[in-house]
């Protein structure tokens, strides 16, 4: 399986592979980076290289694949989309689930904290006398 990053189509930013497990529960098999080749995004298959990691940065944000199980067709028995396409085609589809953990870089970090504590600051000098309320008790 691939995942692509920031528009990206044919480049993929992490590329994993694992063995079908043949069960619903754990122990799942391990996954592990793909290097070989495989599929890019689009409606016409074309073969790229596997990112070979689990792990994606942009200067950002880093991006890792934690966990990755793909199940047996057979064990869900569903048919939403074909090999190529986006409806049905008569066979079961392999389904999986995974999880990815995304960090932001301390660097944006830093500058989303600085802004947040622009806003609040600003929000508490607006320059209203602290002493007058906003609120009229008398309906006004």
């Amino acid at each position: 399986m691939n995942f692509f990053f920031n528009g990206e189509t044919t480049n993929p930013g992490i590329s994993v592979a694992a063995v079908v497990n043949g069960g619903l529960g754990p122990p799942f098999p391990d996954f592990f980076p793909n290097d070989g080749f495989t599929f890019a995004l689009g409606p016409h298959p074309i073969f790229v290289s596997g990112a070979d990691t689990l792990v994606f940065a942009d200067g950002s944000s880093t991006v890792t694949l934690t966990h990755y199980s793909l199940f047996q067709p057979d064990i869900f028995e569903s048919d939403r989309v074909g090999d190529f396409s986006a409806l049905p085609d008569g066979t079961h589809d392999l389904v999986g689930t995974f999880t990815l953990q995304v960090v932001p870089e301390p660097a944006s970090a830093l500058l989303l904290g600085a802004g947040l504590f622009a806003l609040a600051a600003r929000r508490f000098t607006s320059g209203r006398d602290p002493c007058v309320s906003s609120w009229n008790h008398w309906g006004g």
